[in-house]
């Protein structure tokens, strides 16, 4: 198990990255594919980013999920301006938080951490765990935000 303290992070100003928490997995894809649609984002990569989460069936057929914590990474290249734009529109949905708004203006960057955290609890790398292509005909068309995410994944870990 890692005992660092240290937390590395991918960032960019260029695509557009989500860290979503105390949620399901359901309402993340289903978010997910909604961005693609609407804000012309390619394809998006879900990963998981602790083992929070559970799936349990009450009476083998209704399927109960926990809230969980995941990652979402967009393809496309979009610019920093626009990032804010779409975060500004899911804070006024109430998707997410103020703060998460505000953090990016501040901050002028978006980043998701790409190394185990074990600042307060230990959470583990985050892990890919679905990829969603808007060109179903295209048998790979991952563009350069999740390549560029997963080789930092991958270099980090």
């Amino acid at each position: 198990m890692h005992t660092e303290k240290y937390i590395i992070g991918f960032s960019t100003q260029d695509y557009f990255l989500l860290d979503l928490d105390n949620t399901t997995y359901e309402k993340v894809f289903r978010l997910s594919k909604m961005l693609i649609k609407e804000y012309g984002l390619i394809s998006a990569l879900i990963c998981r980013s602790n083992n929070n989460q559970e799936v349990t069936y009450i009476n083998n057929c209704l399927r109960k999920e926990t809230e969980g914590s995941y990652h979402v990474i967009f393809s496309k290249k979009i610019g920093y301006e626009r990032i804010c734009q779409i975060i500004e529109t899911l804070t006024e949905f109430g998707i997410l938080e103020k703060d998460y708004l505000q953090i990016r203006e501040w901050r002028g960057d978006i980043t998701l951490r790409v190394s185990p955290d074990n600042s307060l609890e230990y959470r583990p790398i985050p892990r890919p765990i679905k990829y969603i292509n808007r060109w179903k005909n295209k048998k790979d068309y991952m563009h350069d935000g999740i390549s560029q995410y997963l080789n930092c994944l991958t270099v980090v870990n």
